[in-house]
């Protein structure tokens, strides 16, 4: 699925996902990093990492 916030910025989250707001959501950043945030809570803020810690992380999570 994906969502857009005001800026036009589309996030996106697993199709695996129940269709409540219970998981992270991931989003590409102007800046070329990637974004993480809460479902839960859309403007709480976002955890932003490089492509360097993306591939770090999916890589950890295998």
């Amino acid at each position: 699925m994906t969502y857009n916030d005001a800026n036009g910025q589309g996030w996106r989250k697993s199709s695996h996902s129940p269709d409540w707001d219970d998981c992270v959501e991931v989003g590409r950043l102007e800046n070329g990093r990637i974004g993480f945030r809460d479902t839960k809570d859309r403007a709480g803020g976002v955890l932003p990492v490089n492509r360097r810690q993306m591939i770090a992380l999916v890589n950890g999570l295998r």
